[in-house]
């Protein structure tokens, strides 16, 4: 499930959308591949601390 932003949107108003990883489909991959890079460039929050 990936929901697009849609900018200047309430979250509510955005789409949501269910992939399916199939033979040959990229957007699967992609979306997959963009969680994780976010992951692991992800620090815990910290609201005292600025960097």
């Amino acid at each position: 499930m990936v929901t697009p932003h849609i900018w200047g949107q309430p979250a509510s108003a955005n789409p949501l959308l269910q992939l399916r990883n199939i033979d040959g489909g990229e957007w699967f991959q992609r979306y997959g591949d963009s969680f994780e890079a976010v992951w692991a460039s992800a620090r815990p929050w910290a609201p005292d601390r600025q960097e």
